[in-house]
């Protein structure tokens, strides 16, 4: 595996998914590949969805993100409806943070993009994404894990599943020092705060692919400790979470669109109540303020404090299959305001 990231690398570094499709197009490939290949063609289809992919992506130059976001998923045969979205979803030059709270499937941030009307998106997220090709990358505050540093003493070890893990072959591939690393993170931490308090839109998950109950990053909390008391307080926060997506759906649903024998499925979204930190919490340690957030999330997943009439409180999937609004949002999210 090492050796074929080795080789593929650059065109990834330069080109993206195109770059891999322009690799596997090129001359000289290996038996093995050939072989792979051959196979891929006729009963998996990961190829031609990277064929299909690098297209949607080359869009992004002079079309908008979520618009071609929401072509992506319209090709995979997932319905997602996006009625009764609060105004900032839309509005530019309002600041706000997109929380995605489960992340199982690799592309719920395609659906979170989807979202929006507005061109001030970005994302914070690991530098892998940028490998998705050039115009993403423009949208991307980039971070990496500090354990694939060249220099990290810690307790993470080349086992056989990272050998075979593309994605942390990628990770190696960047040939960082932990000074070099914890740089890259702090730049993105810098950017992201600069970017909200800018009125930007900003979309991170902080827990990763990992479930929600457990430990969150912490740059959510630096973001929000880097804010003045002003911004900090008018800054909402929105928990969103997502069900129907699994691994699994997702591969199946590339290989029926590689084939064209697609078919519908929904994806069922919750936008909760925004989060707003008290203003009296502007210079907390991070630590603090992070706990706050996951706190008043933890009181929404219970109380169920995202449906629009008390007859559709928290479930999964919900009723109706839209995205819903709180019962009483603050004013700068209502209509008209």
């Amino acid at each position: 595996m090492r050796q074929f990231m080795t080789k593929l690398h650059p065109y990834l570094q330069r080109d993206g998914v195109a770059g891999l499709v322009k690799y596997l197009d090129s001359p000289g490939r290996s038996r093995a590949t050939r072989l792979l290949l051959t196979i891929d063609e006729k009963f998996i289809g990961a190829v031609q969805f990277a064929r299909d992919f690098a297209a949607f992506e080359s869009r992004i130059k002079n079309e908008p993100l979520p618009h071609v976001a929401r072509e992506v998923y319209d090709y995979l045969g997932m319905d997602l409806r996006l009625d009764n979205l609060p105004d900032v979803f839309s509005q530019e030059n309002q600041p706000a943070i997109l929380m995605g709270i489960n992340h199982e499937a690799i592309i719920e941030p395609i659906f979170l993009v989807s979202l929006l009307d507005r061109l001030d998106i970005r994302f914070l997220g690991m530098k892998v994404f940028q490998y998705l090709g050039p115009y993403i990358a423009d949208y991307i505050f980039p971070v990496l894990p500090k354990k694939i540093a060249t220099d990290y003493r810690g307790s993470s070890k080349a086992t056989i599943s990272n050998r075979l893990d593309p994605v942390y072959q990628l990770y190696k591939m960047e040939n960082r020092t932990l000074e070099e690393i914890s740089h890259l993170n702090q730049q993105a931490i810098e950017n992201s705060t600069e970017h909200v308090a800018n009125g930007g839109a900003l979309m991170m998950y902080p827990c990763g692919g990992r479930p929600i109950d457990s430990a969150w990053y912490s740059g959510l909390g630096k973001i929000l400790s880097g804010l003045d008391p002003k911004n900090l307080a008018s800054t909402p926060i929105f928990p969103i979470r997502m069900t129907g997506l699994s691994r699994r759906f997702v591969y199946r649903k590339i290989n029926r669109a590689a084939f064209k024998r697609q078919r519908r499925d929904s994806v069922y979204l919750n936008i909760l109540a925004p989060i707003y930190v008290p203003s009296e919490l502007s210079g907390s340690r991070a630590e603090i303020l992070l706990d706050y957030v996951a706190g008043e999330t933890e009181s929404r997943l219970r109380s169920g404090t995202i449906s629009a009439s008390s007859d559709e409180m928290f479930c999964f999937p919900p009723k109706n299959n839209i995205s819903y609004m709180p019962e009483n949002p603050p004013v700068n999210l209502q209509q008209g305001s």
